[in-house]
C-alpha cells in the first residue's frame, strides 16, 4: 500500500503560514477514534512525514467531542488532541462559509452546514482538506480536496 506522500506529494501551502498544513475532516478523525486501519495509517504517515502538518478545525473537534461515547474513545480523542492543533472558526471563516453555503444552495448542491464550516476554514487558509467524503467536498469551488483513500480529489 502506498503512503499518502507517495500518492499525493503536492500539498497546499498557505501563503500566510509558511508551513505546510492539511485539515483533517471529521470522517478521518472518526476513523482514528474507531481505530479504522486506513485512518490510523494515514495519520501515522502524516506524522512520520512531518509535512503537511495535520490540523483539526474547531468544528471537527466539536463533532468528535459530541460523537465519542466510550471511555476508550475519549482516551483516543485526548491523545489526538495532544498532538494535533485545533484551528478556531473565525469571523473571516464565517464570511467565507456564508458565501460557500449560499453558492452551494443556489446550485442545489448543499453539503450540510457543518461541512460548509469545515470547508470554509480550510479554504480561507488555502490548505487542503483530507477526507473520506470526497463527493461532498469537491462541490466547494476552490477547495483543494485530498481523498483519504489515496489521491487528489479536486481543486
Amino acid at each position: 500500500m502506498k503512503t499518502l506522500r507517495e500518492t499525493a506529494p503536492a500539498y497546499g501551502t498557505p501563503r500566510s503560514e509558511g508551513t505546510r498544513f492539511c485539515v483533517l475532516d471529521t470522517s478521518v478523525v472518526v476513523g482514528v477514534l474507531r481505530r479504522h486501519p486506513p485512518s490510523e495509517l494515514l495519520l501515522a504517515d502524516l506524522e512520520r512525514a512531518r509535512a503537511p502538518v495535520p490540523v483539526l478545525t474547531s468544528v471537527v473537534r466539536y463533532e468528535a467531542e459530541r460523537g465519542v461515547r466510550s471511555p476508550q474513545g475519549r482516551v483516543r480523542l485526548a491523545a489526538l488532541l495532544e498532538r494535533t492543533a485545533v484551528w478556531p472558526f473565525t469571523g473571516e471563516d464565517a464570511a467565507v462559509a456564508g458565501a460557500v453555503g449560499r453558492d452551494l444552495r443556489e446550485r442545489h448542491q448543499a453539503i450540510g452546514d457543518l461541512a460548509v464550516l469545515i470547508a470554509a476554514t480550510a479554504l480561507r487558509r488555502r490548505v487542503p482538506l483530507l477526507t473520506f467524503n470526497v463527493r461532498h467536498f469537491t462541490r466547494v469551488p476552490g477547495l483543494e480536496v485530498w481523498d483519504a483513500f489515496g489521491g487528489a480529489g479536486g481543486a
